[in-house]
């Protein structure tokens, strides 16, 4: 499903317009994102990482036989701030830190 426009942005003169179609354009992507997105496309691993050092070099195993593009932290055991670590993700592992000691939930996808 494509998000059509009536308007386009270089047609809004002043804030009230701007307002209008920002407003309408929103609406429409969250009726055409909400309920139908799914990861059944997407190569992912849904890894647990156990993070014993703050803010130290965390090696995990993912097993996507390629460069993963990202990750996203789906739960964790305490609040934390996970990030890239200090080496390139390769085709077996990404090394990430995390800003406290726990455990999280990482989806791991290309």
């Amino acid at each position: 499903m494509k998000i059509k426009t009536t308007q386009s942005l270089n047609n809004c003169d002043d804030n009230e317009t701007l307002k209008r179609f920002v407003s309408v354009t929103t609406s429409d992507i969250i009726d055409v994102v909400n309920g139908n997105l799914s990861t059944e496309n997407i190569v992912k691993t849904l890894t647990p990482v156990e993070f014993t050092a703050t803010n130290t070099d965390t090696v995990v195993k993912h097993g996507i036989k390629n460069i993963p593009s990202g990750y996203i932290v789906v739960r964790s055991s305490v609040a934390m701030s996970v990030y890239d670590g200090s080496k390139d993700f390769t085709d077996d592992s990404i090394t990430i830190r995390s800003t406290a000691t726990g455990t999280a939930t990482v989806l791991i996808f290309l």
